[in-house]
């Protein structure tokens, strides 16, 4: 039976792998076009994705506790949503 630990690095790792295709298709978008709207974008899912990222290797390899690198993530994945809702609101130049 599939522990619940073992279900989180599943997830985790899925995490990390989708968002590192959105933040390269949002990059190249932004290369592209030269749309910073899309440049923040890219940034944001960049926060969220490296606070998953940085919280597995806290948790897995310098042994935090799982509270302490869910704080991380959250903290880093609160970062990336606000630069999500500031690309979209955000005054065209």
């Amino acid at each position: 039976m599939i522990q619940l630990l073992d279900l989180l690095r599943i997830f985790q790792i899925i995490i990390v792998a989708l968002g590192s295709v959105i933040t390269y298709l949002g990059f190249r978008a932004y290369r592209k076009r030269q749309n910073k709207g899309m440049l923040f974008i890219s940034l944001g899912f960049t926060l969220i994705t490296g606070g998953s990222l940085i919280a597995g290797v806290l948790f897995e390899f310098l042994g935090y506790s799982l509270l302490q690198v869910e704080v991380t993530a959250a903290l880093a994945t609160s970062m990336g949503f606000s630069l999500l809702v500031y690309s979209i609101y955000r005054k065209k130049s």
